[in-house]
């Protein structure tokens, strides 16, 4: 988990020093749409084009049609959507009080209308950086959920996803939702089974018909 958050924060500093100059950016946009078909020829600056083509298409919504970014995004090959998951949950982890009108303003236009709609495009890396997603949406989980929850598989260590939930105290606020998350990314036993234990319980103890569900008896039986 250590290790993550590390991760994030770096990926924060480098979004918080990105400074769009629309001028600039309206001069070469074809170009700079047009690179996403050749991504893999990108090397070691492919993670920063994924992740500026989506804060671009986040924050510049006067100077791209639609279309235009959302053909760039599904030219992306499954390395580019997965670093393009990873920029949707760092940027909305890092919008601080505004993170929920963030979700609603910027990300969900998004999803619904640039994110490719195939979604067997779907793997590990996606569904873990959507789950944090939905944690980062705080009050909004509910809504973030029911928008990816077609995208979320299991992924091989969740540990960081259950101690962001443990964090934003989903589990409390948001017992029957969090259980169909935990259902959707946890597949098999884990190395520790404490983290999963705690959020399991909480579950139970704010909504206490959990014990009956087949998502929770599923869950349980793994700790």
């Amino acid at each position: 988990a250590h290790q993550k958050i590390l991760s994030v924060i770096t990926m924060r500093r480098w979004l918080s020093r990105v400074r769009i100059y629309p001028p600039l950016l309206q001069s070469f946009k074809k170009d700079f749409l047009k690179t996403a078909e050749y991504f893999n020829r990108l090397g070691e600056m492919k993670e920063q084009y994924a992740s500026f083509l989506t804060y671009v298409a986040l924050e510049t919504v006067d100077i791209f049609q639609t279309e235009e970014i959302k053909e760039s995004v599904e030219s992306l090959p499954q390395e580019g959507l997965d670093q393009s998951s990873k920029t949707l949950a760092d940027i909305l982890q890092g919008a601080g009080d505004q993170k929920e009108q963030y979700w609603n303003n910027r990300i969900l236009p998004f999803w619904r209308n640039i994110w490719p709609k195939n979604n067997k495009l779907k793997s590990p890396k996606i569904a873990d950086e959507l789950a944090q997603l939905c944690i980062a949406a705080d009050n909004e989980f509910p809504s973030a959920l029911a928008e990816v929850r077609d995208w979320l598989v299991p992924i091989e260590h969740p540990y960081y996803v259950l101690h962001l939930l443990k964090s934003f105290q989903i589990p409390k606020k948001y017992p029957e939702n969090t259980l169909t998350l935990l259902d959707r990314i946890i597949s098999g036993s884990l190395h520790t089974d404490k983290e999963l234990s705690t959020c399991l319980n909480t579950i139970q103890t704010h909504w206490p018909d959990a014990q009956y569900d087949p998502q929770y008896e599923r869950l349980i039986k793994l700790i």
